[in-house]
C-alpha cells in the first residue's frame, strides 16, 4: 500500500500541477504541503475532500480500504463560502483518526516550539535592557 505522500504525488502529476499549486488552493503554506508529499507530516482530515476535489479524483481513491467512516466533502464557492457536496466518501475510520491526532500533536508541538522561541526573545531582551540601564 502507498504512503499518503506517495499518493499525493501521484495525483499531484497526474494534475500536472505544483506543489504550490496545490498549496494555494488549500491556503497552505507550499512547504507544508511539500512536508506531506515527503511523508515527513501529514494533512489535517480536514484537508482529504479538498485534496480529492483538487485532483479531481473520489476520496477514496487517495485513502481505500475496507473499513470505512463516511464523511461528507466540503467544497469551496467562487463566493468563499463553504457548501457540502451531496456525494458522501469513505475513509478508513483509523487512518483517519490517526491522521487528525496527528495533526493535533503537529500543531501543539508548532506551538509549544513559538513559545519556547517567544520566551528566549524575551529573556534577550530583558538582559538588553538591563545593560542598557546600567550604562
Amino acid at each position: 500500500m502507498s504512503t499518503i505522500g506517495e499518493k499525493l504525488l501521484k495525483y499531484r502529476k497526474q494534475a500536472k500541477l505544483t506543489q504550490q499549486d496545490v498549496a494555494d488552493r488549500l491556503g497552505v503554506k507550499t512547504n507544508t504541503y511539500g512536508l506531506w508529499e515527503a511523508d515527513k507530516t501529514q494533512p489535517s482530515g480536514k484537508y482529504f475532500p479538498q485534496l480529492a476535489e483538487v485532483f479531481s479524483v473520489a476520496l477514496d481513491k487517495l485513502f481505500p480500504d475496507t473499513k470505512c467512516v463516511t464523511i461528507a466533502p466540503h467544497q469551496t464557492n467562487n463566493d468563499n463560502s463553504t457548501s457540502i457536496n451531496a456525494k458522501e466518501v469513505k475513509i478508513e475510520a483509523k487512518e483517519f483518526l490517526t491522521l487528525i491526532m496527528k495533526s493535533e500533536d503537529d500543531t501543539i508541538a508548532s506551538q509549544q516550539e513559538t513559545i519556547i522561541s517567544q520566551k528566549a526573545q524575551i529573556e534577550l531582551l530583558q538582559a538588553e535592557l538591563s545593560r542598557q540601564k546600567r550604562t
